[in-house]
């Protein structure tokens, strides 16, 4: 599964516009393969304690635990509308969606599943890294290895992109 598409890449890397699709797309491929590695496994999960409002995109659950890494996650369940996804952390017990819920209701079975939004802005800034590296032509100091014993070109993950992944602290996304 991509975690970062081309529009993705288009919407929050400005020079990505002048790449070729093709080049743009192995980047992206690129990054994502480095960014999987570093990452938390993305597992959905489900809660059966969840509380829906009609018409509010509040959604509480004591055993939700939910952090600002499920923002962007989709979000199913009875009331809440195909296509909602995680837009605002509250606390680890209540979220905002992104759109309101169509029914009051307690002990609301409710599955978060998918990419969130950090996970894609990582691979974008991934394969923005490597490609200024790239441009740069500083492809000497991430080689790993000599001559034909196993020589391979790592690019590491800056800290930006791996506070995406793993959120330590103060969160990039506001919530820790």
């Amino acid at each position: 599964m991509a975690w970062a598409t081309v529009p993705d890449a288009l919407n929050h890397w400005s020079e990505s516009s002048g790449l070729d699709e093709t080049d743009l797309t192995a980047l992206l491929e690129a990054a994502h393969r480095s960014c999987a590695s570093y990452a938390p496994p993305l597992k959905p999960r489900t809660f059966a304690d969840a509380v829906t409002t009609d018409d509010s995109t509040l959604v509480t659950s004591a055993t939700g635990a939910f952090s600002s890494t499920d923002i962007g996650r989709t979000v199913s369940g009875i009331g809440i509308p195909e296509g909602a996804t995680v837009s605002e952390v509250y606390d680890c017990e209540s979220v905002g969606l992104s759109v309101p819920a169509t029914a009051t209701a307690t002990a609301v079975s409710v599955s978060v599943s998918g990419v969130p939004f950090s996970y894609t802005l990582a691979v974008v800034y991934q394969a923005r890294d490597v490609w200024a590296a790239q441009q740069r032509g500083d492809s000497s100091s991430d080689v790993v290895g000599v001559g034909d014993f196993g020589a391979v070109r790592a690019r590491p993950l800056s800290a930006v992109v791996r506070q995406l992944l793993r959120p330590q602290g103060s969160s990039l996304l506001g919530f820790a």
